[in-house]
């Protein structure tokens, strides 16, 4: 699918007809669908499976320093190593506790990593100066001509739209209906992939 048939399929689910005699713009729904393509992409299950969207970038680590800048185009991490070390990944939803309380060792990850914000963190902290190697998935280029598509493999670009339509419902603060595309895009992704929703947190 391209920026076009993804606009028609939005237009589909949303029960609008052309832009001239929609609600939305041509120009509104596709930045909502950029929008819902960055959400797919951050949200997905399963990142390794983005392989288009894989990009690795080297970062020279010093001893004792334990953050670093991330990418510009940085969206989500999918490994870590500095020479045979292999970092654990520490989920976002536990940075916070680590942060807050440094009683916290999570010394059976260790060594790991987090990101926050703009930086990555090395724990503990590099023993010596080298070089880290970081795989990660770059944020997608907006679609911008009818023609453009998305990098992703083509069975997802539906998911893609139906998050489109969770932005254009959220936009008109109609959160309820804006819930149910996102739920529909999700069961849709869990039962392609064979996952239960329990096991996927937004």
């Amino acid at each position: 699918m391209d920026l076009l048939d993804i606009r028609l399929y939005v237009r589909r689910v949303l029960n609008e007809e052309g832009e001239s005699e929609s609600y939305y713009s041509d120009d509104e729904l596709n930045r909502y669908i950029n929008e819902g393509y960055k959400e797919f992409v951050n949200i997905f299950p399963l990142p390794q499976l983005l392989i288009e969207l894989y990009s690795t970038s080297t970062i020279p680590i010093q001893m004792g320093v334990d953050h670093y800048t991330l990418p510009a185009d940085f969206a989500r991490i999918v490994s870590l190593t500095s020479g045979n070390i292999n970092y654990d990944i520490l989920h976002p939803d536990y940075t916070g506790a680590f942060q807050n309380n440094r009683n916290l060792t999570f010394t059976s990850f260790y060594p790991m990593c987090y990101t926050m914000g703009n930086d990555i963190k090395m724990v503990p902290a590099p023993t010596a100066n080298g070089i880290a190697v970081l795989t990660y998935i770059k944020n997608p280029m907006n679609l911008s001509n009818d023609t453009d598509v998305p990098e992703v493999n083509s069975r997802w670009h539906e998911y893609i739209a139906l998050l489109a339509c969770e932005r254009a419902k959220i936009k008109d603060n109609e959160f309820e209906e804006a819930n149910y595309h996102y739920q529909r895009a999700i069961d849709r992704i869990n039962k392609v992939l064979g996952i239960r929703n329990e096991e996927v947190k937004k």
